[in-house]
């Protein structure tokens, strides 16, 4: 290569493979396929031959800002999820969340400043770059995933999440905020009726289980004075909360627990009524939620189908301001082994191997707003390893084809 030898041709990473082989003198087999070509024969100061090629670059992800205002596409990130094509001195780039497209000539324009697509309509068809389609989950719509990674607010905002727990501020763009005695946003009967307050003096707010009340278990959620206590609770908690960008999810859940439901005749009747013990805490819910919908526009009463109450209820169906947390499994499911102990298998919802797929299924077909609790652990097992990530997938596509518009990992 003579000194000084100058090429204006544009490259691409993908060159370097055939270009080494070139250099080299490694023969490459004849089926396969090369992305990029050899750049040998610049090397050698001839042009080069064949037809303009096209150069692609695909980048599905976000980089973070370098804080450098006015230089990048905004604030928060410097790219967004995007695809690009260069033909000849025409770069187009195309933006997956919104279809935005930009367009420069870089013989002109080196340095991208001046979007030419409005001028130049027709240079989007040198190349045809399908637009991915985007699923948009819905208004009352919170992506969560639950860990230590999700409470930083600059994490979060490049995965498109919007969860209580996280660090996100008004620059983000705000996330969900769940009322709360304290930390917490889930299994809140004992937060509202707190049994170190109550159960001495009233312990007909409590489960009755073979015959007594347990300090230990659910509420009976037949007693109107517990509906008249946990309206007050709520109430109490919302006005304070209320100037936290805006408190948009009051949560009214069950214990954690699996069958500390109670059993008095009224409970009992109203479960039996409705085929499902879920059916009891959906009237219950619905009353708070009717009660506050008018002070409280846009907020949103939510419980859980965990557990004893999985199956969902008959006839009753939960308010338009009622959210129902489905907390299905995350695709697996035990497989014991001989001589004892077991291992996780994990599948698709929509295999067939499941019965989450049906109780979604079930959910989805009598209820308006559902949210998912989608366990992506190993419960005997924190640290190990999950096989899952063929898994994650279609499983959320499965919950967004079924109703579902809220999402906790």
């Amino acid at each position: 290569m003579p000194p000084g030898t100058r090429s204006d041709e544009p490259i691409t990473g993908v060159d370097l493979y055939p270009t080494l082989c070139a250099i080299t003198g490694v023969r490459l087999p004849a089926e396969q396929k090369l992305d990029g070509e050899s750049l040998l024969p610049l090397f050698q100061g001839q042009e080069r031959s064949g037809p303009t090629r096209a150069l692609f670059w695909h980048l599905p992800c976000y980089l973070q800002s370098y804080a450098v205002w006015g230089e990048q596409r905004d604030p928060l990130f410097r790219t967004r999820p995007c695809s690009v094509v260069r033909l000849r001195d025409w770069k187009l780039h195309e933006f997956f969340e919104d279809g935005a497209v930009e367009l420069y000539n870089l013989r002109e324009d080196l340095g991208e400043t001046t979007d030419l697509q409005s001028m130049y309509p027709a240079k989007r068809c040198l190349v045809g770059i399908p637009r991915l389609p985007v699923r948009e989950l819905g208004a009352t719509s919170i992506l969560v995933a639950y860990g230590v990674a999700a409470s930083n607010g600059e994490w979060a905002a490049r995965n498109r999440l919007n969860s209580c727990h996280s660090g996100l501020s008004v620059r983000h763009g705000g996330k969900a905020i769940v009322y709360k005695s304290r930390p917490g946003h889930v299994h809140t009967f004992r937060r509202l009726v707190h049994p170190d307050n109550n159960f001495e003096r009233n312990p007909e707010y409590f489960a009755l289980i073979d015959g007594k009340r347990t300090r230990h278990g659910q509420l009976c959620l037949t007693n109107p004075d517990v509906l008249a206590h946990v309206i007050g609770g709520i109430r109490n908690r919302l006005p304070q909360q209320r100037t936290e960008a805006g408190v948009n999810v009051g949560s009214v859940s069950q214990n954690d627990g699996q069958t500390s439901y109670c059993r008095c005749d009224k409970y009992a009747r109203l479960a039996e009524h409705e085929g499902s013990q879920s059916g009891p805490i959906i009237h219950f819910v619905n009353q708070v939620a009717d009660d506050i919908k008018d002070d409280y526009l846009g907020l949103f009463i939510e419980t859980l189908a965990y557990g004893y109450t999985h199956s969902p209820p008959r006839d009753v169906k939960a308010r338009d301001n009622v959210l129902v947390r489905l907390c299905s499994g995350g695709g697996y499911f035990k497989v014991i082994a001989p001589g004892g102990g077991f291992h996780l298998r994990y599948h698709p919802f929509s295999d067939g191997t499941s019965a989450n797929d049906d109780l979604i299924v079930k959910w989805s077909k009598v209820f308006k707003n559902l949210h998912a609790w989608y366990y992506d652990l190993d419960d005997e097992h924190y640290l190990l390893p999950r096989p899952n990530l063929y898994s994650i997938q279609p499983n959320i596509r499965f919950y967004v084809d079924h109703n579902v518009t809220g999402i906790f990992v």
